[in-house]
């Protein structure tokens, strides 16, 4: 029998073209609360199927602040019971230890090399005083698809689709 670890995808095994859903917390997680996360998330994408067929699967928290799941469909579609399933997860997940992972109107970036949160209205009062420039990092967390998660989900804000909520200021 396989462990819960053992049950994971190795991440590297993942196609490009794999799903991916990032939801951001509103708060830093604790390293126990990662801990138990990513205990969940082992037995939830251990558990993961769609139509009845084993959704090959991977998740992890990254940065103490990101649950990143992804989905490899090069042999599986996942449908929509399967990605409802997944919210549900998360939100009782979220429940659980006290955070929100839905708060879309909080934007992450980088300062100092620390991932900070701020509401939309306070990152667009940094832009315009100049605190923040047009190369803060920001995380995309909309990115679809595993090549997108490695290659655009972290950079500066002049590069990502939140340069178009706030390119009056640039």
């Amino acid at each position: 029998m396989k462990t819960l670890m053992e049950e994971m995808i190795d991440y590297n095994q993942l196609s490009p073209e794999s799903r991916v859903w990032i939801y951001q917390s509103d708060r830093k997680l604790t390293k126990d609360e990662i801990l138990k996360v990513e205990k969940h998330l082992w037995e939830f994408v251990g558990q993961w199927a769609s139509h009845s067929n084993k959704v090959k699967g991977y998740g992890a928290v990254y940065h103490n602040h990101f649950l990143v799941l992804i989905a490899d469909e090069t042999e599986y579609t996942v449908g929509g019971c399967s990605t409802d399933s997944a919210v549900r997860f998360v939100k009782d997940l979220g429940t659980s230890i006290g955070v929100d992972f839905f708060n879309r109107f909080t934007v992450a970036c980088e300062v100092d090399g620390e991932i900070q949160l701020f509401s939309s209205p306070e990152f667009k009062e940094k832009l315009a005083t100049g605190e923040f420039d047009e190369n803060i990092i920001v995380f995309n967390n909309l990115v679809q698809t595993k090549a997108e998660f490695e290659t655009g989900w972290r950079g500066p804000v002049k590069d990502s689709w939140h340069q178009k909520v706030y390119s009056p200021i640039f």
